[in-house]
């Protein structure tokens, strides 16, 4: 959903609702965090695949932020 968040963001006029989606998008993403640490407590994922994909997550909003 996050980055359909991001798309219907830059589709507005205003920056002020443009932030509104990212912020939105931003939110979303984090919920992936404690989705992430279930799958490894269940043995779904890894250790490493944890490692991997929560790094991945937390280095998206720098993108976007820099």
């Amino acid at each position: 959903m996050g980055v359909t968040n991001i798309a219907e963001g830059m589709g507005r006029y205003s920056d002020k609702e443009k932030l509104h989606f990212i912020g939105i998008a931003f939110g979303s993403l984090y919920e992936t965090t404690p989705q992430l640490q279930l799958a490894l407590d269940f043995n779904y994922i890894s250790q490493d695949e944890f490692n991997i994909v929560e790094s991945q997550v937390l280095n998206i909003p720098k993108c976007y932020l820099d």
